[in-house]
């Protein structure tokens, strides 16, 4: 059988994923499997680094809470001006 432009000579779509083998009738030949995600273009490769993050404190009382808030929004601040 030939192929043109991926569709079989039988009609039928030829380019098929080639992991799980789904056929994606929408587009004949998609970046990406619509099912597991795989690529025939390219390899994503995650790794990721984890560590344990810092100790916080509750926060049991209002004070607290906006004590808390007031600290949120001048590091907000700081972080809007280190971007500018």
């Amino acid at each position: 059988m030939t192929h043109i432009n991926g569709i079989c000579a039988c009609g039928e779509n030829a380019l098929q994923c080639p992991q799980c083998r789904n056929i994606n009738y929408e587009v004949s030949d998609p970046f990406m499997c619509k099912e597991c995600g795989v690529s025939r273009y390219s390899k994503f490769d995650f790794s990721f680094s984890v560590r344990e993050g810092f100790a916080t404190e509750t926060i049991d009382s209002e004070d607290m809470k906006e004590s808390a808030v007031d600290q949120i929004e001048v590091n907000l601040v700081k972080a809007q001006q280190s971007y500018s």
